[in-house]
């Protein structure tokens, strides 16, 4: 599709007008078919060949991946905007092709695509109506935190909010009994090897 040369409204927008033509090296054995100054030309999506010349697909396919980038205006910047030489695919040929943007064009939307622009400038319902339904009383009401609820000491992680009666007071054990329990526990190992003593020496005496 060709557009106009001339700027307009109507949701113009412009691209550049490109020349891609052959590089060889003088001398040089050229390995893609191509001949020195062989050249095509893109305006808008259209490619463009002279009349009587070829181009090798697969150099086609080297550049093709650059030529809409090509198109389009970029920053001084950008590598886009300053690198113009692609290498020929074949590694044992010297040539190679060369981008250059040679003027803008103006296209039209309505004469690229059927694709509605998207309305950005209004509102998502989603966000309109939650903007609607909540209002002042409900914000803040999210936002209060009920002074009733009963919290745990929070100097220790461990513990969470539970009601003031589940907490039940450790009791505490006095030394006696601390001395009581170690000797009964004491007892019972002496008892134990005590028995294990008498089988020793029933086993040895009965042979």
């Amino acid at each position: 599709m060709i557009g106009s040369t001339t700027p307009g409204a109507d949701h113009s927008f412009q691209l550049y007008d490109l020349r891609v033509e052959v590089i060889c090296p003088p001398g040089k054995r050229i390995m893609c078919g191509a001949k020195a100054d062989d050249y095509f030309t893109m305006e808008g999506e259209m490619l463009r060949l002279p009349p009587g010349q070829g181009f090798s697909i697969y150099s086609l396919g080297a550049v093709l991946p650059l030529l809409a980038a090509k198109q389009r205006v970029s920053s001084p910047y950008d590598w886009m905007s300053s690198d113009s030489d692609v290498a020929c695919p074949d590694p044992n040929c010297p040539s190679k092709l060369r981008i250059t943007r040679t003027g803008l064009r103006t296209f039209r939307r309505g004469d690229t695509t059927v694709t509605p622009l998207p309305d950005t400038a209004a509102p998502s319902p989603n966000v309109r109506e939650l903007s609607q339904s909540l209002s002042v009383s409900d914000e803040v009401s999210i936002m209060t935190v009920e002074p009733d609820t009963p919290r745990a000491d929070p100097a220790s992680p461990l513990f969470t909010d539970v009601d003031a009666e589940e907490v039940k007071p450790v009791e505490e054990t006095s030394a006696e009994e601390i001395g009581v329990t170690q000797a009964e526990d004491l007892h019972d190992l002496r008892g134990e090897a005590d028995c294990n003593s008498l089988l020793d020496y029933l086993r040895a005496d009965w042979g």
